[in-house]
C-alpha cells in the first residue's frame, strides 16, 4: 500500500495512475488530496479523496481496462456527460478517451486496473474485450459486493501488501471476479440513426479542444470553436453542456485559470509579477480574474507567486 497526501493540486494530478489525465480542479472545500494505492496479483486498487470538484480529461493506455466509480456524493458525478447514480460505474477500455466530472464538491472515487495478463482460469475472465468508455448499471448486488469488497481492504489491518502471499493472491481473486461480475452487463443495441449523418457529439468535442490547443494566450470566442467543429454556437454550446456538464464559456474560463496557476507555479517572485502572468495570457481585468481565482484555488494569484517554484 501506498498513501500520499497532497496540499497542492498539480502534485496530487501528476500522481493519479491508472490512466494519461489532464485535471483542472472545479471550486475548492477543504485544500487537501489524497491517494491511496494496492498492487494486488493481477489487479491495481486506487483510492481518491478531493477536497473539491474536478474535471478530468484523459486517456486509457494499451495494456487493460480501467473500472471507475464515485463512493460520495455520486449524484454530482458524469462521464462524457453521461450523469452517474448508486447504480452504475464506469467502464473504459484501452485506447479509450474520456472526461470525468465532479462537480464543485469534495468527493472519494475508486479505480480499478485489470491488466489483460489477470485473466485467472475462471469463466468471468472472458468478459474482457469490448472497446470504449461507457457507463454501465450491473445491478445493486454486483455493485455492492464490488463497493464492500474495496471499504474491507480500505480499512484492512494489516495492510494488504503485509499479508502472507495465498491471502494476497485470495483478496486478489476475489477483487477481480467481482469487478469482472459489474462489467458483464450486455450493452443495449444503439438504434441506427435516421436522416442526414451528424457529427458525434465527441468528434465535436475533439475538434473544439484541438483548436483551444493550437491557440495561444488570450481569449477564445464560442464562435470560433463553431467553425472550428463546423457547427453551429448552439451545436457547441449543447456539447459542451452534454460532455463537460459545463458551457463552452465556462470551460475556457477554467482551463485560463489553470494555465495561470501552472505558470504562477513555474515562476519566481525575484523575476516576474502577477500582473506581467495575467497580461501574458491575454487577462486585463485583473481585480476581477483575482476574485476568480481565489474562488477556484483558495487563494490570491500573489499567494500562488510567492510560493517555492513547482
Amino acid at each position: 500500500m501506498r498513501f500520499q497526501e497532497f496540499d497542492d493540486f498539480e502534485a496530487y494530478a501528476a500522481a493519479v495512475r491508472h490512466a494519461d489525465v489532464y485535471m483542472m480542479c472545479d471550486r475548492l472545500e477543504i485544500p487537501q488530496w489524497q491517494l491511496t494505492n494496492w498492487d494486488f496479483t493481477g489487479i491495481s486498487l486506487q483510492l481518491g479523496r478531493e477536497g473539491g470538484g474536478n474535471l478530468c480529461e484523459g486517456a486509457r493506455r494499451l495494456g487493460g481496462r480501467i473500472l471507475y466509480l464515485p463512493l460520495t456524493r455520486v449524484e454530482f458525478s458524469s462521464v462524457n456527460g453521461e450523469r452517474l447514480d448508486d447504480e452504475s460505474l464506469v467502464v473504459i477500455d484501452p485506447g479509450s478517451e474520456f472526461c470525468i466530472t465532479g462537480r464543485r464538491r469534495a468527493h472519494d472515487w475508486t479505480s480499478i486496473f485489470i491488466p489483460w495478463a489477470a485473466e485467472h482460469p475462471s469463466p468471468s475472465a472472458q468478459t474482457l474485450g469490448v472497446a470504449g468508455c461507457r457507463v454501465v448499471r450491473p445491478g445493486s448486488d454486483p455493485r455492492r459486493r464490488l463497493v464492500d469488497l474495496i471499504s474491507c481492504i480500505a480499512s484492512m489491518s494489516p495492510s494488504p501488501d503485509v499479508l502472507p502471499e495465498p491471502a494476497r493472491r485470495a483478496a486478489s481473486l476475489e477483487l477481480l471476479e467481482a469487478a469482472l461480475a459489474c462489467i458483464a452487463t450486455e450493452e443495449s443495441p444503439t438504434p441506427p440513426e435516421i436522416g442526414r449523418p451528424r457529427l458525434r457529439r465527441h468528434e465535436i468535442i475533439r475538434r473544439c479542444l484541438e483548436f483551444i490547443e493550437d491557440q495561444g494566450p488570450g481569449p477564445i470566442r464560442v464562435a470560433a470553436l463553431a467553425d472550428a467543429a463546423s457547427v453551429s454556437d448552439r451545436t457547441v454550446r449543447a456539447a459542451f453542456h452534454d460532455y463537460f456538464g459545463l458551457s463552452p464559456i465556462k470551460y475556457l474560463q477554467m482551463r485560463m485559470l489553470h494555465r495561470v496557476r501552472q505558470t504562477l507555479r513555474r515562476a519566481s517572485a525575484d523575476s516576474t509579477t502577477v500582473t506581467k502572468v495575467l497580461a501574458d495570457h491575454g487577462i486585463w481585468e485583473f481585480g476581477r480574474f483575482a476574485c476568480r481565482y481565489r474562488e477556484q484555488f483558495g487563494e490570491s494569484p500573489s499567494e500562488t507567486l510567492r510560493r517555492p517554484p513547482h
